[in-house]
């Protein structure tokens, strides 16, 4: 097994940089495309997936399906979720010198974020 040294890492990182800089400017509707694209992907390689993780990490394949399984059903929710982010306006009038004020919340990407696992051997992003 080949694990990835500090180079390949500071690679990796630097492409979820770059790959955020054009994401981040797509409409929600082209964001929902892509990633409806990647569970259909993964769907399709389904088992494909499955065996390779039983394989590498020693998982029965029962269990590796299901690892599968869930990343399509992950990438397929945050499909129906992406076109659903927007806002919330939020009653301040909490005191009297707030009363009829209001406060916006705006939901936006803020780019690649560092999650460490113990090694797990999941296929969700993230890990579980």
């Amino acid at each position: 097994m080949t694990l990835a040294g500090p180079r390949q890492i500071e690679q990796a990182i630097a492409a979820c940089a770059r790959a955020f800089q054009l994401t981040r400017k797509l409409p929600a509707f082209e964001r929902q495309r892509v990633l409806r694209s990647i569970s259909a992907k993964i769907a399709e390689r389904r088992e494909q997936f499955a065996r390779t993780m039983a394989l590498e990490a020693g998982k029965p394949i029962k269990t590796a399906r299901a690892e599968v399984d869930r990343a399509i059903f992950t990438f397929s929710v945050a499909a129906e979720e992406s076109v659903r982010i927007g806002g919330e306006f939020l009653p301040l009038d909490l005191q009297e010198f707030t009363a009829g004020r209001w406060g916006i919340v705006r939901r936006f990407p803020v780019g690649p974020n560092r999650r460490h696992h113990a090694v797990q051997f999941s296929f969700e992003p993230g890990g579980s």
